[in-house]
This record gives structure tokens, C-alpha cells and sequence, in this order.
């Protein structure tokens, strides 16, 4: 059925000691700690002249409570110089 299949699980953990300043920081991050993590999953098929790409990921942090983002990507050659792709993704950017 398929030319080829991949996919790819993964999870990223980050955290971070940072010096507070503020009163109304320090209620927030009582610890004086930043941390992330996150999950995702990208699964990508190839079959004939389609190609197909999805990718899903959460993150959750001290200052980001929650978020969730995926992209999904449909190409179609039409000729070996010409492919037609379409895409479609959400996205979030962390706060510095």
C-alpha cells in the first residue's frame, strides 16, 4: 500500500533557576524555578506522487499553563520540477 511510513515520539524537558526581583513574580514562581516540557508525535507517508506530514505537540510550563500545536502537509508531484503542497498548522510562542 505504501512507497514508505515514519514516525517519531518524543518528549523535551527544560528547567531553569532564575533570580526574582518582584514581589508579584515571586508569588507566581515561589521556587525561583522556570521549567518546560513537552510531547509530540510526527507521523509522515509517502505513497506514490502524494506525500503526506502531521505533527502533534503539547507543552506545559510555569509560565505557559498549557499548549497544544499540530501541522499536517499534503503534496502531490505533478511532474520531477513541479509538486503541489498545502499546509495547514497552528502555533504558539512562549513568552520571554
Amino acid at each position: 500500500f505504501t512507497d514508505d511510513i515514519a514516525s517519531e515520539l518524543g518528549i523535551e524537558y527544560q528547567k531553569d533557576m532564575i533570580a526574582i526581583h518582584s514581589q508579584r513574580l515571586s508569588d507566581v514562581m515561589p521556587k525561583n524555578q522556570l521549567y518546560s516540557r513537552g510531547a509530540y508525535f510526527i507521523f509522515n507517508m509517502d505513497y506514490q506522487d502524494w506525500y503526506w506530514d502531521l505533527g502533534l505537540r503539547e507543552d506545559r510550563g510555569t509560565v505557559i499553563s498549557k499548549a497544544q500545536t499540530y501541522k499536517s502537509l499534503l503534496a502531490y508531484k505533478l511532474t520531477s520540477n513541479w509538486k503541489f503542497k498545502t499546509s495547514l498548522s497552528t502555533g504558539y510562542k512562549a513568552p520571554t
